[in-house]
Protein backbone atom coordinates (compact mmCIF):
# COMPACT_ATOMS: atom_id res chain seq x y z
CA UNK A 1 0.00 0.00 0.00
CA UNK A 2 1.34 3.48 -0.94
CA UNK A 3 1.97 6.27 1.25
CA UNK A 4 -1.46 8.39 0.48
CA UNK A 5 -3.25 5.51 0.52
CA UNK A 6 -2.11 4.48 3.65
CA UNK A 7 -2.80 7.76 4.89
CA UNK A 8 -6.35 7.29 3.52
CA UNK A 9 -7.09 4.40 5.47
CA UNK A 10 -5.32 5.73 8.73
CA UNK A 11 -7.83 8.92 8.53
CA UNK A 12 -11.15 6.52 7.44
CA UNK A 13 -10.47 4.50 10.24
CA UNK A 14 -9.94 7.44 12.50
CA UNK A 15 -13.28 8.66 11.20
CA UNK A 16 -14.99 5.43 11.74
CA UNK A 17 -14.57 5.10 15.55
CA UNK A 18 -15.52 8.83 16.19
CA UNK A 19 -18.77 8.33 13.94
CA UNK A 20 -19.28 4.76 15.65
CA UNK A 21 -19.06 6.78 19.47
CA UNK A 22 -21.22 9.47 18.51
CA UNK A 23 -24.05 6.71 16.92
CA UNK A 24 -24.40 5.02 20.66
CA UNK A 25 -27.82 5.27 21.72
CA UNK A 26 -29.05 7.67 24.72
CA UNK A 27 -29.56 5.99 28.11
CA UNK A 28 -33.43 5.98 29.34
CA UNK A 29 -34.47 5.06 32.44
CA UNK A 30 -37.70 3.63 30.58
CA UNK A 31 -38.58 1.50 27.81
CA UNK A 32 -40.97 4.54 26.51
CA UNK A 33 -37.84 6.23 26.41
CA UNK A 34 -39.09 9.17 27.74
CA UNK A 35 -36.84 9.85 30.60
CA UNK A 36 -32.97 10.20 30.17
CA UNK A 37 -30.87 8.64 32.27
CA UNK A 38 -27.11 9.03 32.79
CA UNK A 39 -28.16 12.75 32.45
CA UNK A 40 -25.75 15.34 33.56
CA UNK A 41 -27.21 18.48 35.40
CA UNK A 42 -24.07 20.58 37.05
CA UNK A 43 -20.55 19.99 36.77
CA UNK A 44 -19.03 22.09 40.24
CA UNK A 45 -16.16 22.07 42.56
CA UNK A 46 -15.67 19.29 45.38
CA UNK A 47 -17.53 21.26 48.53
CA UNK A 48 -18.82 17.72 50.03
CA UNK A 49 -16.12 16.11 51.02
CA UNK A 50 -12.62 15.27 50.14
CA UNK A 51 -11.96 11.55 49.97
CA UNK A 52 -7.49 11.83 50.39
CA UNK A 53 -7.26 9.72 53.46
CA UNK A 54 -3.74 11.54 53.81
CA UNK A 55 -1.76 14.68 53.45
CA UNK A 56 1.77 13.81 53.81
CA UNK A 57 0.83 12.05 56.56
CA UNK A 58 -2.05 14.26 58.01
CA UNK A 59 -5.34 13.00 57.69
CA UNK A 60 -8.17 15.34 55.88
CA UNK A 61 -11.59 12.82 55.82
CA UNK A 62 -14.02 15.93 55.35
CA UNK A 63 -12.13 18.85 53.76
CA UNK A 64 -13.06 20.52 50.94
CA UNK A 65 -12.29 22.72 47.82
CA UNK A 66 -14.85 25.00 47.54
CA UNK A 67 -16.15 27.82 49.80
CA UNK A 68 -19.76 27.06 49.09
CA UNK A 69 -21.54 24.83 46.43
CA UNK A 70 -21.42 26.43 43.05
CA UNK A 71 -20.74 25.43 39.47
CA UNK A 72 -17.91 25.28 37.13
CA UNK A 73 -18.50 27.51 33.58
CA UNK A 74 -14.84 25.98 33.23
CA UNK A 75 -12.56 23.34 34.13
CA UNK A 76 -8.77 23.08 33.72
CA UNK A 77 -6.65 20.37 33.02
CA UNK A 78 -5.94 18.20 35.98
CA UNK A 79 -8.59 19.59 37.60
CA UNK A 80 -10.78 17.64 40.34
CA UNK A 81 -14.82 17.69 39.96
CA UNK A 82 -17.55 16.64 40.37
CA UNK A 83 -20.31 15.45 38.48
CA UNK A 84 -23.79 15.89 39.35
CA UNK A 85 -27.15 14.50 38.02
CA UNK A 86 -29.85 11.84 37.63
CA UNK A 87 -29.44 8.27 37.03
CA UNK A 88 -26.14 8.88 36.75
CA UNK A 89 -25.48 4.69 38.10
CA UNK A 90 -27.42 2.28 36.95
CA UNK A 91 -30.80 1.45 38.49
CA UNK A 92 -30.82 -0.78 41.74
CA UNK A 93 -27.15 0.15 42.74
CA UNK A 94 -27.89 1.70 46.07
CA UNK A 95 -23.76 1.45 47.30
CA UNK A 96 -21.61 4.24 47.19
CA UNK A 97 -17.94 3.39 45.30
CA UNK A 98 -14.78 4.86 45.78
CA UNK A 99 -11.57 4.10 43.93
CA UNK A 100 -8.02 5.93 43.89
CA UNK A 101 -6.49 3.80 41.78
CA UNK A 102 -6.48 5.10 38.26
CA UNK A 103 -9.39 3.13 37.55
CA UNK A 104 -11.23 4.62 34.34
CA UNK A 105 -14.64 2.40 34.68
CA UNK A 106 -16.43 1.11 37.75
CA UNK A 107 -19.35 -1.26 37.43
CA UNK A 108 -19.83 -0.58 33.84
CA UNK A 109 -20.08 3.10 34.19
CA UNK A 110 -17.77 5.71 32.33
CA UNK A 111 -16.85 9.71 32.26
CA UNK A 112 -16.21 10.43 29.23
CA UNK A 113 -14.05 13.79 28.24
CA UNK A 114 -13.86 14.67 24.90
CA UNK A 115 -14.66 11.26 24.05
CA UNK A 116 -12.46 9.64 25.99
CA UNK A 117 -12.71 7.53 29.51
CA UNK A 118 -11.00 9.72 32.48
CA UNK A 119 -10.19 8.34 35.84
CA UNK A 120 -13.11 7.82 37.92
CA UNK A 121 -12.68 8.43 42.11
CA UNK A 122 -15.96 8.20 43.63
CA UNK A 123 -19.87 6.61 42.21
CA UNK A 124 -22.41 7.30 44.59
CA UNK A 125 -25.25 9.31 45.98
CA UNK A 126 -24.73 13.29 46.61
CA UNK A 127 -22.37 13.84 49.27
CA UNK A 128 -24.15 17.08 49.87
CA UNK A 129 -27.03 15.13 51.82
CA UNK A 130 -29.14 16.32 48.78
CA UNK A 131 -30.54 13.24 48.46
CA UNK A 132 -33.94 14.08 47.84
CA UNK A 133 -33.22 15.86 44.82
CA UNK A 134 -33.90 14.48 41.64
CA UNK A 135 -30.53 15.17 40.49
CA UNK A 136 -28.95 12.86 43.27
CA UNK A 137 -26.00 11.44 41.96
CA UNK A 138 -21.89 12.62 41.97
CA UNK A 139 -19.23 10.96 40.41
CA UNK A 140 -15.66 12.67 41.14
CA UNK A 141 -13.49 12.61 38.26
CA UNK A 142 -10.23 14.07 37.16
CA UNK A 143 -9.77 16.26 33.75
CA UNK A 144 -6.77 14.61 31.83
CA UNK A 145 -3.57 16.42 31.85
CA UNK A 146 -2.51 17.93 28.73
CA UNK A 147 -5.76 18.36 27.43
CA UNK A 148 -6.09 21.42 24.26
CA UNK A 149 -8.60 23.20 23.05
CA UNK A 150 -10.96 25.77 24.20
CA UNK A 151 -13.60 23.61 25.03
CA UNK A 152 -13.83 20.54 27.08
CA UNK A 153 -16.76 17.65 26.58
CA UNK A 154 -17.72 15.43 29.35
CA UNK A 155 -20.61 12.79 29.24
CA UNK A 156 -21.59 9.92 30.78
CA UNK A 157 -21.48 6.24 29.33
CA UNK A 158 -22.67 2.93 30.69
CA UNK A 159 -21.67 -0.63 29.34
CA UNK A 160 -23.27 -4.02 30.11
CA UNK A 161 -23.14 -6.12 32.47
CA UNK A 162 -25.48 -3.69 34.27
CA UNK A 163 -27.46 -2.60 30.92
CA UNK A 164 -28.01 -4.58 28.18
CA UNK A 165 -26.22 -2.68 25.87
CA UNK A 166 -23.77 0.19 25.79
CA UNK A 167 -25.56 4.06 26.06
CA UNK A 168 -24.81 7.15 26.98
CA UNK A 169 -25.92 10.25 28.73
CA UNK A 170 -26.00 13.68 27.21
CA UNK A 171 -23.10 15.94 25.78
CA UNK A 172 -21.83 19.03 28.44
CA UNK A 173 -19.51 21.73 26.94
CA UNK A 174 -17.66 23.68 29.19
CA UNK A 175 -14.76 25.87 28.64
CA UNK A 176 -11.37 25.25 29.04
CA UNK A 177 -9.13 27.45 31.28
CA UNK A 178 -5.19 27.40 31.99
CA UNK A 179 -6.21 27.25 35.57
CA UNK A 180 -9.33 26.92 37.39
CA UNK A 181 -7.91 26.76 41.43
CA UNK A 182 -9.78 25.82 44.59
CA UNK A 183 -7.85 25.60 48.02
CA UNK A 184 -8.56 23.20 50.39
CA UNK A 185 -10.83 23.79 53.22
CA UNK A 186 -12.20 22.61 56.68
CA UNK A 187 -15.14 23.96 58.91
CA UNK A 188 -12.05 26.75 60.36
CA UNK A 189 -10.76 27.95 56.83
CA UNK A 190 -7.99 27.07 54.63
CA UNK A 191 -5.55 24.47 55.62
CA UNK A 192 -2.33 25.72 56.07
CA UNK A 193 0.82 23.68 57.28
CA UNK A 194 3.52 25.47 58.87
CA UNK A 195 7.10 24.39 59.60
CA UNK A 196 10.34 26.28 59.66
CA UNK A 197 8.87 29.42 58.24
CA UNK A 198 7.44 27.60 54.80
CA UNK A 199 3.95 27.53 55.06
CA UNK A 200 1.96 25.07 53.23
CA UNK A 201 -1.66 25.25 51.74
CA UNK A 202 -3.11 22.61 49.07
CA UNK A 203 -5.52 22.49 46.11
CA UNK A 204 -6.75 21.42 42.86
CA UNK A 205 -7.04 23.04 39.51
CA UNK A 206 -3.40 24.44 39.58
CA UNK A 207 -3.28 23.86 35.51
CA UNK A 208 -0.71 21.48 33.29
CA UNK A 209 2.61 19.62 34.94
CA UNK A 210 6.21 20.57 33.77
CA UNK A 211 6.28 16.59 33.19
CA UNK A 212 4.00 16.34 29.87
CA UNK A 213 3.42 12.66 30.45
CA UNK A 214 2.16 12.33 33.61
CA UNK A 215 -1.49 10.68 33.96
CA UNK A 216 -4.46 11.48 35.56
CA UNK A 217 -5.20 9.44 37.97
CA UNK A 218 -2.05 8.83 39.57
CA UNK A 219 -0.76 9.41 42.84
CA UNK A 220 2.15 11.71 42.73
CA UNK A 221 5.51 10.08 44.65
CA UNK A 222 7.76 13.69 44.47
CA UNK A 223 8.59 16.39 43.39
CA UNK A 224 6.41 16.84 40.41
CA UNK A 225 6.28 20.96 39.70
CA UNK A 226 3.95 23.17 37.71
CA UNK A 227 4.19 23.97 34.01
CA UNK A 228 3.44 27.60 34.46
CA UNK A 229 4.54 28.41 37.97
CA UNK A 230 4.89 32.63 37.50
CA UNK A 231 1.31 33.23 37.15
CA UNK A 232 0.92 32.45 40.80
CA UNK A 233 2.06 35.08 43.61
CA UNK A 234 0.88 34.56 47.49
CA UNK A 235 0.70 37.61 49.70
CA UNK A 236 1.09 37.34 53.32
CA UNK A 237 -0.24 40.53 54.99
CA UNK A 238 0.41 42.25 51.57
CA UNK A 239 3.66 41.18 50.87
CA UNK A 240 4.87 39.26 48.26
CA UNK A 241 6.00 36.15 49.59
CA UNK A 242 9.03 33.34 48.15
CA UNK A 243 7.12 30.34 46.49
CA UNK A 244 9.48 27.79 47.09
CA UNK A 245 7.31 25.15 45.01
CA UNK A 246 4.41 24.44 43.15
CA UNK A 247 2.85 21.23 41.86
CA UNK A 248 1.43 18.21 43.01
CA UNK A 249 1.45 16.61 46.27
CA UNK A 250 1.03 13.26 47.57
CA UNK A 251 -1.81 11.41 49.23
CA UNK A 252 -4.64 12.03 46.66
CA UNK A 253 -4.66 12.49 42.60
CA UNK A 254 -4.61 15.92 41.45
CA UNK A 255 -3.84 17.26 45.04
CA UNK A 256 -1.44 20.24 44.12
CA UNK A 257 0.21 22.20 46.97
CA UNK A 258 2.02 25.54 47.13
CA UNK A 259 5.16 26.38 49.76
CA UNK A 260 5.59 29.95 50.06
CA UNK A 261 8.14 31.20 53.07
CA UNK A 262 6.75 33.21 55.62
CA UNK A 263 7.95 36.87 55.87
CA UNK A 264 6.95 37.17 59.68
CA UNK A 265 4.91 35.60 62.39
CA UNK A 266 1.62 36.74 63.85
CA UNK A 267 -1.77 37.01 62.49
CA UNK A 268 -1.91 38.07 59.18
CA UNK A 269 -3.72 37.90 55.52
CA UNK A 270 -2.98 35.71 52.97
CA UNK A 271 -3.93 36.06 49.57
CA UNK A 272 -3.35 33.64 46.20
CA UNK A 273 -3.30 35.65 43.25
CA UNK A 274 -3.16 34.03 40.16
CA UNK A 275 -1.95 36.54 37.08
CA UNK A 276 -4.27 39.81 37.91
CA UNK A 277 -6.92 38.13 39.76
CA UNK A 278 -7.65 36.99 43.19
CA UNK A 279 -8.72 32.99 44.18
CA UNK A 280 -8.87 33.44 47.55
CA UNK A 281 -8.14 35.25 50.88
CA UNK A 282 -7.55 33.95 53.86
CA UNK A 283 -6.37 34.80 57.72
CA UNK A 284 -3.58 32.58 59.22
CA UNK A 285 -1.25 32.70 62.11
CA UNK A 286 2.08 31.92 61.91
Amino acid sequence: MNRTLLAFALVFIAFASVAGAQTLPTCYIDTAKIFPNAFVTDVAPIPRTYDAEMINGNPVSGNYLANAVGHYSAVSPGALVSIIGVRLRSDGWNSAHRDVSGTTKIDGIEVLVNGVPTPIFYVGHRLDNNIYSIAADEFYIQIPYGIKGDTVSLQVRHSPPTVESSCVGNLVNLQLARSTPQLLRNGDGVIVQAQDRVATVYGSGFGDLADSLFPAGKMSEGPNPLRDPASFQVYVGGQLASLNYIGLAGGFPGLYQINFEIPFGGDTTVTLKVGEKVVDTFAARF
